[in-house]
């Protein structure tokens, strides 16, 4: 997790929170960057995810698309998908989903993978 200033907001720190999407043992895995054993992204308002997937493009789709501004996103083999929290999201545990186009099969996570907004 990277501290971050963001512009307007002097003095508040956002934190932006990376997350990978890879083959870990024979299966496609949702891991923090960071804990191959965790996928749970626990987050405050204001601050940004960062996807990447290794090896496939992928397809993601959110649960409430209030917690970060879309239903649905297709992500790139090797390009960030970067989505701050909205300040709309509720507290609370959102599940969402990502579909390896290239092994037609879903990545799995903590079952499912969640961003969890406190």
């Amino acid at each position: 997790m990277i501290p971050k200033s963001e512009p307007g907001q002097p003095g508040q720190a956002r934190t932006e929170h990376m997350v990978v999407i890879k083959v870990v043992n024979d299966e496609w895995r949702v891991v923090l960057a960071d804990n191959e054993s965790k996928s749970d992204v626990t987050a405050r308002r204001g601050d940004r995810i960062r996807w990447t997937v290794e090896g496939s493009d992928a397809s993601f789709q959110f649960s409430d698309e209030k917690v970060v501004g879309h239903s649905t996103r297709v992500l790139r083999d090797g390009t960030p998908l970067v989505l701050a929290i909205l300040q709309e999201a509720s507290n609370g545990t959102h599940p969402y989903a990502v579909f390896i186009h290239k092994d037609q099969a879903f990545a799995r996570g903590q079952s499912p993978p969640r961003i969890i907004v406190q």
